[in-house]
Protein backbone atom coordinates (compact mmCIF):
# COMPACT_ATOMS: atom_id res chain seq x y z
CA UNK A 1 0.00 0.00 0.00
CA UNK A 2 0.86 3.36 -0.64
CA UNK A 3 0.08 4.82 3.07
CA UNK A 4 2.86 2.39 3.91
CA UNK A 5 5.44 4.10 1.87
CA UNK A 6 8.85 4.58 4.52
CA UNK A 7 10.61 8.34 3.84
CA UNK A 8 7.10 10.06 3.89
CA UNK A 9 7.72 13.19 6.88
CA UNK A 10 4.19 12.96 9.68
CA UNK A 11 3.28 15.88 7.78
CA UNK A 12 3.23 14.28 4.41
CA UNK A 13 1.45 11.23 5.65
CA UNK A 14 -0.92 13.41 7.94
CA UNK A 15 -1.73 15.64 4.28
CA UNK A 16 -2.70 11.99 2.58
CA UNK A 17 -4.75 11.31 5.57
CA UNK A 18 -6.85 14.40 5.21
CA UNK A 19 -6.94 14.13 1.51
CA UNK A 20 -7.71 10.72 1.08
CA UNK A 21 -10.65 10.79 3.56
CA UNK A 22 -12.05 13.82 2.01
CA UNK A 23 -11.14 15.94 4.67
CA UNK A 24 -9.68 18.67 2.66
CA UNK A 25 -11.51 21.85 3.06
CA UNK A 26 -12.91 22.15 -0.75
CA UNK A 27 -15.86 24.44 -1.35
CA UNK A 28 -17.82 21.59 -1.70
CA UNK A 29 -17.14 20.32 1.58
CA UNK A 30 -17.16 23.22 3.44
CA UNK A 31 -20.76 24.33 1.47
CA UNK A 32 -21.92 20.78 2.76
CA UNK A 33 -20.74 22.13 6.20
CA UNK A 34 -22.74 25.46 5.85
CA UNK A 35 -19.23 27.35 5.84
CA UNK A 36 -19.58 28.84 2.68
CA UNK A 37 -22.68 29.92 0.47
CA UNK A 38 -22.05 27.42 -2.81
CA UNK A 39 -19.82 24.42 -3.91
CA UNK A 40 -18.69 26.55 -6.60
CA UNK A 41 -14.72 26.83 -7.11
CA UNK A 42 -13.83 30.47 -6.61
CA UNK A 43 -11.59 30.39 -10.07
CA UNK A 44 -14.08 29.11 -12.18
CA UNK A 45 -17.73 27.57 -12.37
CA UNK A 46 -17.31 24.15 -11.53
CA UNK A 47 -18.13 22.30 -8.36
CA UNK A 48 -14.51 22.68 -6.07
CA UNK A 49 -14.27 18.98 -5.04
CA UNK A 50 -11.07 18.25 -3.56
CA UNK A 51 -9.28 17.39 -7.17
CA UNK A 52 -10.78 19.82 -8.69
CA UNK A 53 -7.07 22.01 -8.44
CA UNK A 54 -5.92 19.49 -10.52
CA UNK A 55 -8.21 19.96 -13.38
CA UNK A 56 -9.46 23.53 -12.60
CA UNK A 57 -7.93 26.77 -14.99
CA UNK A 58 -6.45 28.07 -11.89
CA UNK A 59 -2.51 26.57 -12.20
CA UNK A 60 -3.63 24.72 -15.13
CA UNK A 61 -0.01 25.42 -16.68
CA UNK A 62 1.49 23.52 -14.31
CA UNK A 63 -1.44 20.69 -13.24
CA UNK A 64 -1.43 19.84 -16.88
CA UNK A 65 2.33 19.14 -16.87
CA UNK A 66 2.24 17.20 -13.45
CA UNK A 67 -0.71 14.75 -14.64
CA UNK A 68 1.13 13.85 -17.57
CA UNK A 69 3.99 13.01 -15.59
CA UNK A 70 2.74 11.36 -13.35
CA UNK A 71 0.57 9.96 -15.66
CA UNK A 72 4.11 8.27 -17.53
CA UNK A 73 5.78 7.37 -14.36
CA UNK A 74 2.83 4.80 -13.46
CA UNK A 75 2.36 4.02 -16.94
CA UNK A 76 -1.63 5.02 -16.46
CA UNK A 77 -3.68 8.17 -17.34
CA UNK A 78 -4.25 9.80 -14.21
CA UNK A 79 -8.18 10.12 -13.26
CA UNK A 80 -9.66 12.13 -10.74
CA UNK A 81 -10.59 8.94 -8.86
CA UNK A 82 -7.04 7.86 -8.68
CA UNK A 83 -5.93 11.73 -7.13
CA UNK A 84 -8.90 11.55 -4.47
CA UNK A 85 -7.67 8.29 -3.61
CA UNK A 86 -3.87 8.49 -4.38
CA UNK A 87 -4.53 5.28 -6.42
CA UNK A 88 -1.13 5.06 -8.13
CA UNK A 89 0.81 2.30 -9.12
CA UNK A 90 4.35 3.38 -9.92
CA UNK A 91 7.13 1.06 -10.30
CA UNK A 92 8.67 0.03 -6.93
CA UNK A 93 11.65 2.07 -7.42
CA UNK A 94 9.71 5.49 -8.53
CA UNK A 95 6.93 4.97 -5.17
CA UNK A 96 8.45 6.99 -2.84
CA UNK A 97 9.28 9.54 -5.52
CA UNK A 98 5.98 9.87 -6.49
CA UNK A 99 4.30 10.01 -3.23
CA UNK A 100 6.11 12.89 -2.16
CA UNK A 101 5.52 14.78 -5.92
CA UNK A 102 1.98 14.10 -5.87
CA UNK A 103 1.77 15.16 -1.99
CA UNK A 104 4.01 18.45 -2.17
CA UNK A 105 2.95 19.31 -5.03
CA UNK A 106 -0.80 19.50 -3.74
CA UNK A 107 0.02 21.15 -0.65
CA UNK A 108 1.80 23.88 -2.73
CA UNK A 109 -1.42 24.58 -4.75
CA UNK A 110 -3.71 24.25 -2.06
CA UNK A 111 -1.45 27.19 -0.89
CA UNK A 112 -1.69 29.14 -3.78
CA UNK A 113 -5.92 28.45 -4.11
CA UNK A 114 -5.78 29.54 -0.65
CA UNK A 115 -4.26 32.50 -1.19
CA UNK A 116 -6.14 33.32 -4.51
CA UNK A 117 -3.31 34.02 -6.39
CA UNK A 118 -1.47 31.10 -9.26
CA UNK A 119 1.79 30.29 -7.97
CA UNK A 120 4.67 30.55 -10.63
CA UNK A 121 6.10 27.71 -12.48
CA UNK A 122 9.52 28.78 -11.05
CA UNK A 123 7.78 28.87 -7.69
CA UNK A 124 6.74 26.16 -7.97
CA UNK A 125 9.82 24.34 -9.10
CA UNK A 126 11.99 25.80 -6.50
CA UNK A 127 9.89 24.62 -3.63
CA UNK A 128 9.82 21.22 -4.93
CA UNK A 129 14.01 21.11 -5.30
CA UNK A 130 14.15 22.31 -1.82
CA UNK A 131 11.87 20.48 -0.29
CA UNK A 132 13.47 17.05 -2.24
CA UNK A 133 16.95 17.97 -0.94
CA UNK A 134 15.24 18.28 2.23
CA UNK A 135 14.23 14.81 2.20
CA UNK A 136 17.96 13.32 0.73
CA UNK A 137 19.22 15.18 3.60
CA UNK A 138 17.13 13.72 6.17
CA UNK A 139 16.95 9.69 5.03
CA UNK A 140 19.29 9.78 2.22
CA UNK A 141 17.30 8.64 -0.83
CA UNK A 142 19.11 9.98 -3.51
CA UNK A 143 16.53 8.07 -6.41
CA UNK A 144 13.57 10.10 -5.00
CA UNK A 145 15.99 13.31 -5.21
CA UNK A 146 17.19 12.97 -8.29
CA UNK A 147 13.60 11.80 -9.82
CA UNK A 148 12.07 14.79 -8.28
CA UNK A 149 14.66 16.95 -9.56
CA UNK A 150 14.29 15.12 -13.46
CA UNK A 151 10.26 15.83 -13.03
CA UNK A 152 10.79 19.89 -11.55
CA UNK A 153 13.08 20.04 -14.94
CA UNK A 154 10.46 18.69 -17.44
CA UNK A 155 7.70 20.99 -15.10
CA UNK A 156 10.03 23.93 -16.25
CA UNK A 157 11.11 23.14 -19.48
CA UNK A 158 7.05 22.29 -20.68
CA UNK A 159 5.64 25.24 -18.86
CA UNK A 160 5.48 28.77 -20.97
CA UNK A 161 7.81 30.57 -19.22
CA UNK A 162 7.31 33.42 -20.11
CA UNK A 163 4.14 32.57 -17.67
CA UNK A 164 6.32 32.68 -14.39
Amino acid sequence: SLYQTRGLSPKQRSWMFEWTRNLYASNERLHRLGKVETPQCSFCDQTDSRWHMFYCTHNEKITFTLKMIMGEVCEEPVSPTKLALVDFNPPELYRLAVLFFFIESSMILQSSRAKQREVSPKDFCATLRSKAKTLQAATGRVATFEAVLEWCGRLAAEVPLQQN
